[in-house]
């Protein structure tokens, strides 16, 4: 949350109004108490308000002016001003979705050529203790060009965040699918109940269940990235089934790139945008680095 390069605390989209509007949520396994905070505006970090709404209060979610009313009572809970959040990278982003909404007449604005909203760089979680205790977080600033105060599927319990006793799971994709088919409920719960592993019940569910539904999952064939310009590459094939995409690129200033949150429909020629992150993660300039 505190690093500008995800869509999560500092690094939070703008909505259609030109703010910021963030969601937490974070749940544990063991004891099945979860928290949860949506459409806060002036909340540093909030994930550490989500905890404090699981661990110091009755309720599981606030929202809004609630929220921000909870956190005036927690004096650990750092507070800043709404334009803290603003990035140039998030505001180019928040411009060129307007634009693309104005043109083709649509009300929620699409990037390039394809059909999924604007929402990379949502950030989760999920932690196993050494008693065998399973939590699963995530945090997001939500979708770009968002409006109405719109909430996705990164607060909601059993949609975006799930532990219980085996089984946790942060995730994200298009969120109102991901709200209408509970996925991660729903993978714990072939998990818990009918044994599946936990890589068969992700693919059924995220990769079939939601894909049927409308919503994005990830394609069947593998990716093959090309280009020379590190902004405009563009996608060969359909996206392979992988959480992370190493591509090794020889034409751009970097021997390999990892593209995060790759989990949307890429269809033949699409443009796509590849942000070099091995500086954050101090990777080895290998592709298939750990």
């Amino acid at each position: 949350e505190d690093a500008p390069q995800f869509n999560a605390g500092k690094g939070a989209v703008f909505n259609a109004k030109g703010g910021h509007e963030l969601d937490a949520s974070i749940m544990e396994g063991h004891t099945r108490r979860a928290g949860a905070v949506a459409g806060i505006t002036t909340v540093k970090n909030p994930i550490k308000l989500a905890r404090a709404v699981m661990e110091r209060s009755p309720h599981v979610m606030l929202a809004a002016g609630g929220a921000e009313a909870f956190a005036d009572t927690q004096k650990d809970i750092e507070r800043v001003p709404n334009s803290y959040f603003d990035t140039d990278k998030r505001r180019q982003q928040l411009d060129k979705a307007q634009r693309d909404e104005a043109a083709k007449g649509k009300r929620e604005a699409r990037t390039g050529d394809g059909d999924a909203p604007t929402y990379f760089g949502t950030v989760g979680a999920v932690a196993l203790d050494a008693q065998g205790h399973i939590a699963a977080a995530t945090s997001t600033g939500g979708m770009t060009n968002k409006k109405w105060g719109r909430v996705g599927d990164s607060p909601i319990i059993g949609a975006g965040t799930w532990a219980d006793d085996r089984c946790g799971v942060s995730g994200t994709g298009w969120g109102e699918y991901y709200i209408r088919n509970a996925v991660a409920h729903d993978i714990c719960a072939r998990v818990g109940y009918r044994g599946d592993s936990l890589q068969a019940a992700a693919e059924e569910v995220v990769n079939r269940i939601v894909p049927a539904a409308g919503g994005d999952g990830v394609g069947d064939d593998q990716a093959v990235v090309s280009g020379g310009d590190q902004q405009e590459l563009r996608v060969q094939g359909g996206l392979s089934r992988h959480d992370f995409l190493c591509v090794d690129v020889l034409h751009i200033k970097a021997s390999f790139i990892f593209v995060v949150n790759t989990r949307l429909p890429l269809s033949e020629g699409k443009r796509v945008e590849i942000r070099v992150i091995t500086e954050l993660f101090g990777m080895s300039p290998a592709c298939g680095a750990p």
